[in-house]
């Protein structure tokens, strides 16, 4: 590990207590380096992340005294959600942890309710009545309301696990537009959802593909490296093949194998 005359500080004396699995970046916030120690700070404050395999609703106490913004983001939906109430037991949460701890977000305490408009009635229903594309949205909605909030940095793993595609089109547009995103909050995120290609939801300098190739790597690479018309359909095109980044199914040699595992020995 090399570093540069601009980088003071007993650099390669950090390097030497780095574990094998740690960034050096924590290793020097560990040990109070003066000129990462803001860096490190930066990271830790304002970068999020929420893992699709621990995605919960959440409350925080500011949410609660603002559930009324989640309320009319839950009516917008169009789910049929006229208001939410947090149960009594409501208790604080710990906050987002960065580089230091772990990257996803707390499971919840507090219990929930969701009003519903039937006829001239609201009917509470309970998080376990609601439906897995109702709580996906809800469960995203604290996070990215901070993000919006702060300005921070939000990376979120596979946003469109059981989200439709309007909301999760919805969500995206709200970091894209200046009224609702006035502190320039950047969203993170990846999806198999090939519909926020056309619509104009994302420019091309935003769009980015991953591939493996033969041994397994992947690779990172834009869609304006393409050097696309703005005109053209990306979804068409990417589904095609043209950009690459897509799964190549032989369906043929597929069907011949089930067949012969379906004749009688």
């Amino acid at each position: 590990m090399t570093f540069g005359r601009m980088l003071p500080g007993d650099n390669n004396m950090i390097a030497s207590l780095m574990r094998k699995n740690s960034l050096f970046l924590s290793a020097a916030a560990q040990n109070n380096h003066k000129a990462l120690l803001p860096v490190y700070e930066w990271f830790r404050r304002l970068v999020h992340f929420v893992l699709v395999r621990r995605r919960r609703p959440i409350f925080t106490e500011r949410m609660r005294l603002e559930r009324s913004e989640i309320a009319r983001l839950m009516t917008l939906a169009d789910l049929g959600i006229e208001e939410v109430r947090v149960g009594d037991q409501f208790r604080q949460q710990p906050p987002f942890e960065g580089l230091a701890g772990a990257l996803d977000f707390p499971a919840p305490s507090p219990e929930f309710e969701f009003l519903h408009q039937f006829g001239e009635s609201l009917v509470p229903f309970k998080t376990k009545d609601e439906s897995d594309g109702t709580m996906a949205y809800f469960s995203l909605l604290g996070p990215i309301l901070r993000a919006l909030r702060d300005g921070s940095v939000l990376a979120i793993d596979e946003i469109d696990s059981s989200l439709h595609p309007s909301l999760l089109a919805f969500l995206v547009r709200l970091f894209c537009n200046k009224s609702s995103n006035p502190k320039g909050a950047q969203l993170i995120f990846n999806t198999h959802d090939t519909n926020l290609l056309v619509n104009g939801v994302l420019q091309r300098d935003q769009i980015w593909f991953t591939e493996k190739d033969r041994e397994g790597v992947s690779h990172l690479f834009p869609l304006s490296d393409f050097k696309p018309r703005p005109d053209e359909n990306f979804q068409k095109r990417y589904l095609q093949g043209r950009f690459g980044a897509i799964p190549f199914i032989d369906s043929e040699r597929i069907l011949e194998g089930l067949n012969a595992e379906a004749q009688p020995r």
